[in-house]
């Protein structure tokens, strides 16, 4: 049972991450996808100069959409970064997405943290 689904793992492990991914990250690729969806923040922050009714809930729909694409298009693009490194170094894939992700997260956790501490240390 396990043997089937370790099998079945590596099989879609071959296959190109852009196949399975949204249609809008395929259609203008991963970084333009990135792109797109950092406008949805910059619009949000906009908003926020002069907030009220019209404003927010509009850019707020929007953001809610764009970051949608840049979670899925930040999962392809680092899928294919690391399966280009693993070819280029011989190395298995599985092991460096794994590590490419931990890193990721890695960051993404560590800059919370700092964020928080220097807000604490201001305030």
């Amino acid at each position: 049972m396990a043997s089937k689904r370790i099998l079945k793992e590596l099989k879609d492990l071959q296959k190109d991450p852009r196949t399975s991914c949204s249609a809008v990250v395929r259609k203008l690729g991963s970084k333009n996808a990135l792109i797109l969806g950092t406008s949805g923040h910059v619009l949000y922050v906009a908003s926020n100069l002069k907030p009220n009714w019209y404003t927010m809930i509009p850019t707020s729909l929007y953001l809610g959409f764009c970051a949608s694409i840049i979670w899925v298009a930040k999962g392809t693009y680092l899928t294919l970064v690391a399966r280009s490194q693993a070819r280029a170094h011989n190395l298995h894939e599985g092991a460096v997405i794994g590590d490419f992700n931990g890193e990721f997260w890695a960051m993404f956790a560590l800059h919370q943290f700092v964020g928080n501490l220097l807000l604490c240390s201001f305030a």
